[in-house]
């Protein structure tokens, strides 16, 4: 389970992080993209507090970036700094070594991942079309096979458990995780076979609470199965203000009384506007409210499985929400 917080107060090297705590702030990191595109750049994470820098080398850019970081989290920032015989005219090479290293690795994991995953999103394909492909196939598959595996570790098992996809593109993705969540069962079971995952397709078009200004056109739920006593795992594609997965879960109460209920997507965005959070996350992806994350899927004929990020262009919506 990822901490919530660093276990020690300060940041000297990465050598005394463990994965998690480096996974954490990676993430947190990243977060900040949306807080990069405001027009305040500006939370009062760190009010009150005083950060202090050490740099062992001397380098005008890294100190900068580290002083407007803290600036931007509201710190009292204090920047020390000296010569290489200052500082460390004492350590052996080796130790002197590893200390840079270790300052310049932690200044890349906080701020230079996003310049790098920008660079790379612009390779794979963001152009004059506005859209950013930000996971391949193999991605995708890779977050499926996570969370199915999430899936069974936390019902401990498949028994009981059916999946629900919210129409259109969360039943194919419903279909594909009843699919691996079986092969996993039966693997454990040292080749035996069982049933298979019962899952199904749920139209939520006259449960939206938007529905007299979209017009969405309804469409056939086919959840052929009791959801009475039942772990209901509820699928789709991608979570947004949380308006769908509302819709979905009055929808579901019409078609029995479940156990338990349980959401899992395969991209998170944020931008919630209800209090509606997923149980399995496939991707974090911080964007900007107008833009559109569109996942393409081999199964509603668009070719290979993808993640977009589509920019609007003129007087364009943000994409539907979820």
């Amino acid at each position: 389970m990822t901490p919530t917080r660093l276990a020690g107060r300060d940041l000297l090297d990465l050598e005394t992080l463990t994965p998690d705590e480096i996974t954490l702030i990676l993430d947190t990191a990243e977060t900040f993209g949306d807080i990069l595109r405001r027009p305040v750049k500006k939370v009062p994470t760190l009010r009150g507090k005083s950060v202090v820098t050490l740099f062992y080398e001397n380098s005008t850019r890294t100190r900068t970036s580290f002083e407007a970081a803290g600036k931007y989290m509201s710190a009292d920032v204090i920047n020390i700094s000296g010569s290489t015989r200052t500082l460390l005219e004492n350590k052996p090479d080796a130790s002197r070594a590893r200390a840079s290293r270790s300052m310049r690795e932690a200044f890349f994991g906080l701020w230079g991942r996003r310049v790098v995953m920008n660079k790379v999103a612009a390779l794979n394909g963001a152009g004059s079309s506005g859209q950013v492909r930000v996971m391949a196939a193999s991605e995708v598959r890779r977050a499926l096979t996570r969370i199915a595996h999430e899936i069974v570790e936390r019902n401990k098992g498949a028994a009981g458990v059916v999946l629900v996809g919210i129409l259109r593109r969360g039943a194919p993705l419903a279909a594909r995780l009843a699919g691996i969540i079986a092969r996993i069962e039966n693997d454990h079971e040292n080749g035996v076979e069982h049933a298979q995952v019962e899952h199904g397709g749920l139209d939520i078009a006259l449960y939206r609470d938007d529905y007299a200004v979209r017009q969405t056109p309804a469409r056939q739920t086919s959840v052929r199965f009791d959801l009475t006593g039942k772990t209901v795992v509820l699928v789709d594609d991608v979570l947004f203000t949380g308006r769908s997965v509302n819709a979905a879960i009055t929808a579901l109460m019409d078609l029995g009384r479940p156990a338990a209920v349980q959401l899992a997507v395969l991209v998170d965005r944020g931008h919630r506007e209800l209090p509606v959070r997923a149980d399995f996350v496939g991707k974090n992806l911080p964007t900007a409210r107008a833009e559109h994350v569109h996942v393409c899927l081999s199964e509603m004929g668009e070719g290979e499985d993808a993640v977009e990020i589509r920019k609007p262009s003129g007087g364009d919506a943000a994409g539907a929400d979820s």
